[in-house]
């Protein structure tokens, strides 16, 4: 890029190749993976980033929100809601100069690891806390023990979902969650209703 310097009267300067702009490069994604469901916290490592830099992932459409350029080599953004599977982390910066790393995240479909605790007295009553990964926040987040909605659900972490049991009669039952995007899982006979 050519710089010049202009005085009153009209004279100038020009010095060419006096400052080059570098296209931004993509070298990690810190976490590599997280939730379909968006809304997970995430570091970009790189080199040559600059403050206004947008940040895509998995293509046009998907921006990332709550994008901050802290350094030349560090941005932190929230991932957007997309479908399962690895996706392209884009980075641009003013001027449209970008670079792209394939397969740089993964959207990941939500998992049950345990309920706490695993059963109640019959017909049914208290909080359980359901342990697992992935899980997102959203309006179709819900919990079903066999065909009877948990009350109270309360997302609290990417790990952790709370609610309420429903009244049912003895025996084990299946859980399926609904995570807040709509993603499904479903765990057979996870929980046992004790006559």
């Amino acid at each position: 890029v050519a710089v010049r310097v202009t005085n009153p009267g009209g004279g100038f300067g020009e010095q060419a190749a006096f400052f080059t702009y570098r296209a931004p490069r993509v070298s990690a994604v810190d976490p590599p993976e997280g939730a379909s469901g968006g809304h997970t916290a995430v570091t970009i490592i790189g080199a040559n980033f600059m403050t206004g830099a947008t940040v895509l992932i998995a293509g046009a459409g998907a921006g990332a929100v709550n994008v901050v350029v802290h350094s030349a080599t560090s941005i932190t953004a929230e991932t957007p809601v997309r479908g399962v599977g690895a996706r392209a982390v884009r980075v641009t910066n003013p001027g449209g100069a970008f670079d792209e790393l394939l397969a740089a995240y993964n959207f990941r479909a939500p998992e049950f690891v345990r309920i706490e605790p695993e059963g109640v007295a019959v017909p049914g009553a208290g909080r359980v806390t359901i342990h697992g990964r992935y899980f997102a926040p959203g309006a179709q987040l819900g919990v079903l023990f066999d065909a009877s909605a948990a009350a109270n659900v309360v997302f609290q972490d990417a790990q952790t979902i709370l609610c309420d049991v429903p009244a049912h009669i003895a025996g084990k039952v299946g859980i399926t969650i609904t995570s807040g995007d709509g993603q499904q899982v479903v765990q057979a006979d996870a929980f046992t209703y004790v006559a």
